[in-house]
């Protein structure tokens, strides 16, 4: 991915796109015992987290708090 192709308003979706995923893995993250579909759920919005994360734009874009909110599934 490429910061260059973005405009700052498709990286702000992006981050918003991101943080749906941190919802959801918080949500399930409340459970005591997930079914295999739900770990599933959990593993691919965290893997979704993960792999923005990695992205330089992406992390300059953070707020501080952002930042600090998605280093729980990094």
């Amino acid at each position: 991915m490429e910061s260059d192709n973005y405009t700052d308003e498709q990286i702000r979706e992006h981050i918003d796109n991101c943080f749906h995923s941190y919802d959801i893995c918080e949500e399930l993250s409340k459970e005591s015992d997930l079914n295999k579909e739900s770990q599933d759920r959990f593993d691919r919005n965290k893997e979704h987290i993960q792999i923005m994360y990695r992205q330089e734009w992406f992390k300059r874009d953070l707020s501080d708090k952002e930042n600090d909110k998605l280093k729980k599934y990094n």
